[in-house]
């Protein structure tokens, strides 16, 4: 038995063959697990509504910057119907960017189209990955929705032409615009890829209006989402991290003091940040993540988590005395049964 206390520990094995006088050396590094830091929760609420806005979550993940196969999806505002329009379709932007030019050529001030600019970019072709987006109208209002989960609609006509009139669209039923392509965006938040995030706000264009349905607003700015007039947070993501514990992992054949959780699902994407920086790992240290089955490399590494954890980061540089932010986000795919979504959880 050996008593070192806590801290931790560097060791070196020798063993001698006592038939052949072979000697076997092993190294590594130990931790006495009652040196772990101790966590406080430190997460920001969760915030569904703020007053008459609503967090609908993740509507899928767009590419952040262009390349061949990718066209931009442009987000535009309504003024008079306090609405927006969020599309790719080239019709589309051509008729709006038409009516800005007539608006910019008009000597009467009332401005009518705001171009305000690219979220991303969505693909053109279908993949594994991706799903293509449709553009939803409510009747013959100015409100549109831009999706590719039907069932974030409900029930909805099927519209593949456009309507001669406004007056033959129905008032109170949802319109899918199959006529329009508004390309294909990502199921699953690979490398390169951000959230699309979807809000609604119930009384934009409907309280002091003529429209029944509020403002369906999307953006890719967490900074946006969260502002005092949206969601008014510190938190876009709609649950938290499960499981998040300290403990002991064996990475790459040594033991270290670990940051660690429940390994995500197939095709989720983890990040690390962290406040101040951690001493070799910066301020986004580095997730190892255990393989399956346990011993199988992932990422370059072979990681072996105890306690029901799969994923962490090491803690073993941490400076004495000195108080730590970690910031654990963990984006999901969308899957057959479930939309996209974000997960978030601050630990000090």
């Amino acid at each position: 038995a050996l008593n070192a206390g806590p801290g931790q520990f560097e060791y070196e094995v020798n063993v001698t063959n006592p038939s052949t006088g072979q000697v076997m050396r092993a190294t590594g590094t130990w931790t006495d697990a009652s040196s772990l830091p101790t966590l406080s929760d430190i997460t920001p609420p969760v915030v569904g509504w703020n007053g008459s806005v609503a967090n609908l979550g993740i509507a899928g993940y767009l590419w952040a910057d262009p390349a061949p196969g990718r066209m931009p999806l442009y987000r535009y505002y309504l003024p008079q119907a306090d609405h927006h329009i969020t599309t790719a379709d080239a019709t589309v932007l051509q008729q709006l960017d038409a009516l800005i030019a007539q608006d910019q050529a008009s000597p009467d001030p009332t401005v009518y189209v705001v171009k305000e600019g690219i979220l991303g970019y969505v693909q053109t072709t279908p993949t594994a990955d991706n799903q293509r987006l449709y553009q939803y109208k409510y009747g013959n209002e100015l409100v549109y929705r831009l999706t590719a989960n039907p069932s974030d609609i409900g029930y909805a006509q099927d519209l593949y032409a456009p309507p001669a009139s406004e007056q033959e669209l129905q008032a109170g039923v949802w319109y899918k615009t199959h006529y329009q392509f508004d390309g294909y965006i990502s199921k699953v938040p690979l490398d390169g890829t951000t959230p699309l995030y979807s809000l609604y706000n119930i009384y934009n264009g409907n309280a002091t209006g003529p429209y029944s349905r509020g403002d369906y607003l999307q953006t890719t700015s967490q900074a946006e989402a969260l502002m005092p007039g949206l969601l008014g947070a510190q938190n876009i993501a709609t649950t938290q991290v499960a499981g998040i514990t300290t403990g002991t992992a064996t990475i790459d054949g040594s033991i270290y003091p670990v940051l660690q959780w429940p390994r995500p699902e197939a095709g989720a994407h983890t990040t690390v940040t962290a406040s101040p920086s951690v001493p070799e790992f910066g301020a986004t240290p580095t997730v190892f993540t255990q393989g399956s089955p346990a011993g199988t490399m992932v990422d370059g590494h072979t990681s072996q988590f105890g306690g029901g954890a799969g994923q962490g980061i090491p803690l073993h540089t941490l400076q004495p005395g000195q108080t730590y932010t970690f910031s654990i986000v963990i984006r999901y795919p969308q899957t057959a049964n479930r939309a996209a979504y974000e997960a978030r959880s601050d630990i000090r």
